[in-house]
This record gives C-alpha cells, structure tokens and sequence, in this order.
C-alpha cells in the first residue's frame, strides 16, 4: 500500500510538471503572436493617429480568457475532465471545519457521497482547490457576520481577557510566533475578538494589541 502511495504522487507529480510546461510554452507563443500583430498594426497606423499607451478595457477579460483556454487544452491533452457544477454550500463548510476535515479527506467523502446519490461525480466540481476557496469564502463571511450581530445587540459593559502564547508558524515551519487571544465576557456570552500576533510580550505590545482589536 505504502509503495502504490508513492507511486501515485510521483505519478501526480511529473504530470504536475509537464502541465506547467506546456502553460509556459502555451503563453510564450501567445505572446510571441501578440507582439507580431501589434508590430504590424503600429507600422500600418503609424502617421495617422496616436496610439494610446494606456491597456483596452477588455484587457484583463482577454488574459482571463486565454489562461482558460489554456488550461482547458492542456487538461484536453492530458485526459483530465473537470466537473463544473458546484453543489458546496455553506451548511457542509461547517460540517468540514467542525469536524477538522482536510481538503484531501473532503475529496474523498464528497466523491463517494455524490456517487451514492446516483450523481456523476465527473460533472461535479470536487477538488481540492475549489473546496479551499469556498472554505475560505465561507470563513470570511460567517465571521463578517458575527462581527455585526455583536454590534447589533452591544452590551453596556464587557470583561475583557487575554493571555499571550507561543505557537507554530502558520507560514514558516518549525518556527513559533507570539499570539495573543483576546476574549470578552458578557452575561452568558463570551466572544473571541481575535488573536494578534505580537512582536514581543511586553506589557505595552498587549496593550497596544488590545486597543487595536
């Protein structure tokens, strides 16, 4: 088992490689084609009006474009079929973060869930990156909203806490940063108003901290 492990993410890995690859040369020889064309169009407009150096407002929305298009033929060349039609909703967000589900575990329960449904998972967008992103969507704004149900119903007064600890890096591994969780409490309630990171524990870098959140 260990030794199919292995293999598959070698496997995985050089495909990796000549995906980007061929996106390298793909863009290479668009650009080249772009250049050759806007040569030719300024030697033909030239002595009769200016060229404005500012970028077409489709410019953005042509690169978009072409990086699909890209990708689409590189995953055509390659025999990958990505499913486009996404059923991730909020509720299963949750569920994955309640539970500590990793987007490599999501992939599987998502895939065998769908398929014993009747669904063809080869229509269905589950991936790891596409489940990250709702993840992150979905983080983002269910903490925007607890931000403003907590101003809507403001108490008169709080208790405010906090304790700096040392923990892992989330960027840099084997590295500790200093955090420091601020929480309030109120009646029955109690709020995590956030965990800044410190650059020392001195009693004015809390302080600071504090005051800023």
């Amino acid at each position: 088992m260990g030794i199919d492990m292995k293999l598959a993410k070698r496997e995985e890995r050089v495909l990796l490689r000549v995906i980007e690859q061929e996106n390298r040369r793909a863009k290479a020889h668009h650009s080249s084609e772009i250049d050759d064309n806007f040569m030719d169009s300024s030697e033909e407009s030239s002595g009769t009006e200016d060229i404005s150096d500012q970028p077409g407002p489709s410019s953005n929305i042509a690169q978009s474009s072409l990086e699909e298009n890209i990708n689409a033929q590189i995953e055509l060349r390659m025999g990958i079929v990505r499913g486009r039609k996404c059923f991730l909703t909020p509720k299963i967000m949750a569920v994955l973060d309640r539970f500590h589900i990793s987007q490599r575990s999501a992939v599987f329960i998502l895939e065998a869930v769908s398929e014993s449904l009747g669904h063809n998972i080869d229509e269905l967008a589950i991936n790891r990156n596409t489940i990250q992103r709702y993840r992150e969507d979905f983080r983002k704004t269910k903490a925007t909203r607890i931000k403003e149900l907590f101003k809507e119903n403001e108490p008169s007064f709080v208790c405010v806490h906090w304790d700096s600890k040392l923990i892992p890096a989330l960027n840099v591994r084997d590295l500790k940063s200093e955090r420091m969780p601020i929480i309030v409490t109120y009646k029955d309630e109690e709020k995590l108003l956030g965990v800044p990171k410190l650059e020392n524990s001195s009693g004015k870098e809390q302080a600071m901290a504090v005051w800023n959140v």
